[in-house]
C-alpha cells in the first residue's frame, strides 16, 4: 500500500445530501459515498494519505484508477494514447454541424438558434474530404448534429 498514490485526474463534489462524488477524468470512473465514509475518504484525499482510506475500498480505488501506482506516469499513459490514436489513419469520425435552426420549440432547449446553415462550398469541401480519405479508410463514421440536423436534409 505503500507504494500506491493517489491519480492526479481525480475530482470531487457533493450532492445536496452531502455525499461525496468522486470522478476520475483518466478512467471515467464515478462514484458516490454516503457519510462516514465521504468524511473519511474526503480527508484522505485532502491530505494526500492513501492509507487512510477506508481498508474495505482500496482495492475498488485501485480498480477504478483514483489510486495508482506509485511509478506510473498518468501523463505519459495519456500521451501514448493520444500518440496511438493519431496513428489510426484507417479510421475517421466527422461531426457535422448541418444548422443552427430548429422547428421543434421545446420548452427546455436553452440554444439560441440563429437560423445559419451550412453553405455549399464548406459541404462541398466536406464531400471532398470523406471522398478524400475513404480510398484507404477501414471505417467512416458520421454524426449529424446541429439545431435540428433533418432541416438540412437536402445537403
Amino acid at each position: 500500500m505503500q507504494d500506491m498514490k493517489f491519480s492526479r485526474f481525480n475530482a470531487w463534489t457533493y450532492t445536496e445530501n452531502h455525499e461525496l462524488i468522486l470522478y476520475n477524468s483518466m478512467t471515467g470512473a464515478l462514484a458516490t459515498f454516503e457519510k462516514p465514509q465521504s468524511n473519511e475518504i474526503l480527508i484522505a484525499l485532502k491530505r494526500n494519505e492513501v492509507l487512510s482510506i477506508p481498508t474495505e475500498l482500496i482495492s475498488i480505488f485501485l480498480e477504478d484508477g483514483y489510486i495508482v501506482k506509485d511509478g506510473m506516469d498518468e501523463l505519459k499513459k495519456i500521451n501514448d494514447l493520444v500518440n496511438k490514436r493519431q496513428a489510426l489513419t484507417d479510421e475517421y469520425f466527422f461531426s457535422i454541424l448541418m444548422n443552427l435552426d430548429c422547428n421543434f420549440k421545446c420548452f427546455y432547449c436553452f440554444e439560441s438558434l440563429t437560423g445559419e446553415y451550412l453553405d455549399d462550398i464548406v459541404s462541398q469541401k466536406i464531400i471532398s474530404m470523406i471522398d478524400k480519405v475513404s480510398k484507404s479508410a477501414k471505417k467512416i463514421s458520421v454524426d449529424w448534429y446541429g439545431g435540428e440536423p433533418l432541416l438540412s436534409f437536402d445537403k
